[in-house]
């Protein structure tokens, strides 16, 4: 059985506990881009490299910097 929970990471920032591993949503995020980008990927038959990201207008700079460096860092994309 999996089992998870919210939990304060060493940050102090919610994170995920997943069967004892704590996932930060930066990673939570990637791994959709990740899964995304492979879908993407089979559909058009090529290599993905470059997206194009849109989030709402009341994210602050710092929840946008998080999506960008989600893509960039961690999947593997170039954030147009």
């Amino acid at each position: 059985m999996i089992t998870n929970e919210f939990v304060a990471n060493e940050r102090g920032i919610t994170a995920w506990k997943v069967d004892g591993e704590v996932l930060e949503s930066e990673e939570i995020t990637a791994m959709l881009f990740q899964y995304i980008k492979m879908l993407a990927e089979k559909q058009a038959e090529a290599t993905i490299r470059e997206t194009v990201i849109t989030v709402p207008s009341w994210f602050t700079y710092d929840q946008r910097l998080m999506i960008k460096d989600a893509a960039e860092a961690l999947a593997g994309l170039s954030v147009l």
